[in-house]
């Protein structure tokens, strides 16, 4: 479990991920935009032990939906099954190398864009099929890089 102190870390870096998510920027653009919610996330959840990432998740999903005028519930719902997915096979992705690791970050992305398009089918919104694919061409080349940089530091010990 993470220390209150590295909480607002996380706060932090959950603000970022939603600013650069909901910068505008133009349409070819916007189609290769990282999942940055997702990348931020799911390295913090690798790395870091805290089932603070689940409620954080839920929290940034509301602002994601509130702030698009999407459906309440609809992110959070993506991004909360791929997020207990990776908690459950939490011990087994930190035993394996980083880019084996990275193969299941790319399953987990594509549970994320299944589920939006899903849930926008279900929902009626009018987003394009393959908006939620193309980013993840994108998002699992930076996926090893946040796991790297998002690694707790070894804490140093004090001699007498």
């Amino acid at each position: 479990m993470i220390g209150w102190r590295e909480f607002p870390l996380l706060v932090a870096l959950t603000l970022v991920a939603l600013v650069l998510k909901l910068l505008p920027v133009p349409l070819p653009v916007d189609m290769l935009r990282p999942h940055w919610l997702l990348l931020v996330l799911t390295a913090w959840t690798l790395r870091r032990e805290t089932y603070l990432v689940l409620p954080m998740a839920m929290a940034a999903g509301l602002v994601l939906d509130a702030t698009r005028g999407v459906t309440l519930g609809l992110h959070c719902v993506a991004l909360l099954v791929p997020l207990a997915l990776l908690l459950h096979w939490r011990s087994l992705l930190r035993a394996i190398p980083l880019w084996q690791s990275s193969l299941a970050a790319a399953a987990l992305f594509a549970v994320y864009a299944s589920l939006l398009s899903l849930l926008d089918t279900m929902t009626g919104e009018h987003s394009a099929l393959s908006a939620h694919w193309w980013p993840i061409l994108v998002s699992v080349p930076l996926w090893p890089i946040f796991v790297l940089l998002l690694r707790p530091r070894p804490v140093a010990q004090q001699t007498p």
